[in-house]
């Protein structure tokens, strides 16, 4: 049985767990240490049953609790091996390059290069024994590797930071503005529902049709990091109105709201650290 749930997302804090309902991983840790044990015990998971913190990047809404939770509970950190951070202050760190199979425990993995303004910023791939999972997030644009990943996966947890009008329109100075919507800044809803058009192409449906596919084809997307001041939830769904494929069941994420996914049944396979 594989078990994922949206911990937290959005301008503050972010953090997504995943699991077997005996080993789970955490990507992320925006939340202080006690935040993140309440959040976990919400969903039915002990903070000791955590294997690894995978990083994205080191932003502190991604990264706050991660050295008080690696400590306390010594979880290994996994993340780029140029990520900026104090390595001596959490409990073990482990460094991996983009592109490399890798695997713990019961989860092989590869992380991927994303562009946002973090020093070696990534996305992952998890395979659970057939149960895939990628993250998509902080990252100013997207290309074909996330659009591959994102189609062999049966969960994707997918950026959806700001609304462009609201973004040129608010009160945000002119350099920040130009920061968020770079391509090393935050995918935007357009580019966001951009995403979701080529990867329905990728899987092979007519992106002007509406072709209704069984179960076991369709990906669950939730879309995330939503903006605190540039974007609202009822901008995210009228975006997604405009798209004309069943491919994928989409959850958009509130800010800062824990989200439980879906469980699937799946086989376990053995490995061990790295």
């Amino acid at each position: 049985m594989s078990i994922y749930h949206v911990l937290g997302s959005g301008s503050d804090a972010n953090s997504y767990v995943f699991g077997d309902g005996e080993d789970f991983y955490l990507v992320d840790a925006g939340f202080s240490c006690k935040q993140l044990c309440i959040r976990l015990g919400e969903v039915g998971i002990a903070p000791e049953q955590i294997r690894a913190i995978f990083l994205t990047h080191t932003h502190g809404d991604h990264f706050r609790g991660v050295s008080v939770f690696s400590r306390k509970f010594q979880v290994p950190v996994i993340g780029h091996k140029s990520l900026y951070y104090d390595r001596s202050k959490v409990y073990q760190s482990v460094d991996i390059s983009h592109n490399k199979d890798l695997i713990i425990k019961n989860c092989k993995f590869h992380a991927f290069k994303t562009y946002h303004d973090s020093e070696g910023s990534s996305g992952y791939f998890f395979d659970l024994n057939g149960f895939n999972l990628s993250v998509i997030t902080d990252t100013g644009y997207y290309c074909q590797k996330m659009l591959e990943i994102a189609s062999k996966s049966n969960v994707v947890f997918l950026e959806s930071n700001y609304d462009e009008q609201m973004l040129a329109n608010g009160d945000y100075p002119q350099d920040l503005k130009r920061r968020i919507a770079s391509k090393h800044g935050h995918l935007s809803n357009n580019q966001a529902c951009d995403f979701l058009t080529e990867l329905a192409v990728l899987m092979g449906k007519n992106e002007n049709e509406a072709i209704q596919i069984a179960d076991s084809s369709t990906i669950d997307v939730y879309l995330c990091h939503l903006s605190l001041n540039n974007n609202t939830l009822q901008r995210v769904e009228s975006g997604l109105k405009l798209l004309k494929c069943d491919n994928f069941n989409i959850t958009v994420c509130p800010r800062g709201e824990i989200v439980i996914g879906k469980q699937a049944e799946r086989g376990l396979i053995n490995g061990s650290i790295i």
